[in-house]
């Protein structure tokens, strides 16, 4: 039954539980045996389904639309495990930030993988999709030259290809060094050590 608390809405329980450790929800839905659960369902002759619309404005009272700034989280989606104590232990979470310079009809988003390796109540980044497509495991993705897409492991591990398809296109595995940015020649990340391999035209 819906129950009213304080303006919120309480459903399965008799007061509000605080979950991955902010303020009490606006909405507060618990159960047992396999019914704490929320679904979504989208009825229509179209390819669209359900959604879930998580958002983020700068403004100070309902209804702005302030512009948000570049890190900003626009939302989350937390997996909190009770500890014996309370739900404040985040165990895994998803998280997408602004990126570079948002403007009208034009914010760039990164989205955020991360775990807990149990050395703390929050988890840590692991994974990374930055706004250009590369992605980063264990590392913030390097900005690649604008005619590629990669991959950046652990720091200085770099898979990179180009953006368009085609048989005869390069596909590179480095060590320390990428492609400039802009200009398109090679750098190294940190040292002046590093390796290069690179595959094209099915070789």
């Amino acid at each position: 039954a819906l129950q009213p608390f304080g303006g919120q809405v309480l459903i399965g329980s008799g007061k509000p539980v605080t979950v991955g450790g902010y303020n009490p929800p606006a909405l507060n839905v618990e159960g047992i045996n396999f019914r704490g659960v929320i679904s979504v369902i989208e009825h229509q002759a179209g390819t669209s389904g359900g959604v879930i619309s998580i958002g983020k404005s700068r403004g100070a009272v309902p209804g702005s639309v302030t512009i948000l700034q570049t890190d900003d989280i626009v939302g989350r989606v937390l997996f909190s495990s009770a500890d014996g104590v309370d739900y404040r232990t985040i165990s895994a979470e998803i998280r997408t930030l602004v990126g570079a310079s948002p403007a009208a009809n034009d914010v760039p988003g990164h989205l955020l993988f991360m775990t807990n390796d149990g050395s703390g109540n929050d988890s840590t980044e692991r994974m990374r999709i930055d706004s250009a497509g590369s992605v980063g495991f264990g590392a913030t993705p390097t900005t690649f030259h604008s005619t590629l897409t990669g991959v950046q492991i652990g720091g200085n591990g770099i898979l990179q290809h180009e953006t368009s398809a085609g048989a005869g296109k390069t596909f590179k595995i480095a060590q320390n060094v990428r492609e400039e940015i802009t200009s398109g020649d090679f750098t190294y990340i940190s040292t002046d050590e590093a390796s290069l391999i690179e595959l094209n035209g099915g070789g």
